[in-house]
């Protein structure tokens, strides 16, 4: 049941959000253009937004906040289930797992959004409307749940892992806002900048691909020793 569980959680990422949009993020600097403007990516381009904004912007927060539900409830009742069948090793995978996805999640809802509501339980129907959350507890909230996560992963890469997140995949995610918080107002905090280098240092395992191409070619992305973490596309 936790296996088919944290599977749920992964196939969050099939979302075609995930697999449209994060490579139009490009379009909002100078590294690319989108000539077709889904999504309202022309719109953000522009800086024409506003509280009604729909597309890539309200597709943003919706999913995030259907991913983290799914999320917390994978972890109230992994802490609940006290069965003999399930050994310290899966349950300490499991929660690192899932406080990765969580870490995941609202690392972009802060990163986009700032302040945002901050729901780390299950919610009933009298909690449904959950005010905001200053940005740097947000902040906070994803170093402290990509730390859980980096301590329960195994130290494997992400070729021995089969499709899983591993510890050095969430150093990396933890690194990414890490760098957006050390220039968050504009001057490099020198302090935080040794802390990522120190963070990336402990990474193993993992070199640049010799053939550029092979990234993106079937039969040589599984042997790849670039690739930290992917989505699969596999059936089932």
């Amino acid at each position: 049941d936790f296996n088919m569980a944290i599977t749920g959680i992964y196939g969050k990422l099939r979302h075609p959000f995930f697999n449209e949009v994060f490579p139009c993020f490009d379009n909002l600097s100078d590294n690319s253009f989108d000539k077709n403007g889904e999504g309202g990516a022309q719109y953000m381009m522009l800086g024409e937004i506003d509280p009604t904004s729909g597309g890539y912007i309200s597709d943003l927060f919706d999913l995030s906040y259907s991913a983290i539900a799914r999320i917390n409830q994978f972890i109230e009742r992994l802490d609940a289930y006290q069965g003999k069948d399930l050994s310290t090793e899966s349950r300490k995978n499991f929660m690192g797992q899932a406080k990765f996805f969580r870490a995941f999640y609202y690392m972009y809802l802060n990163l986009c959004y700032g302040s945002v509501p901050l729901i780390t339980k299950t919610l009933n129907l009298e909690e449904q409307y959950v005010p905001t959350t200053p940005s740097a507890e947000v902040y906070a909230q994803v170093m402290k749940d990509f730390d859980e996560a980096i301590a329960n992963l195994p130290d494997v890469t992400y070729g021995e892992s089969k499709g899983h997140i591993t510890k050095d995949a969430a150093k990396a995610f933890k690194a990414k806002i890490m760098l957006q918080h050390a220039y968050v107002k504009g001057v490099p905090n020198k302090t935080e900048l040794t802390n990522i280098l120190s963070l990336l240092e402990s990474i193993k395992g993992y070199s640049l691909q010799e053939n550029y191409s092979d990234l993106f070619e079937s039969t040589t992305q599984e042997s790849s020793p670039e690739i930290m973490f992917s989505v699969k596309n596999l059936a089932p």
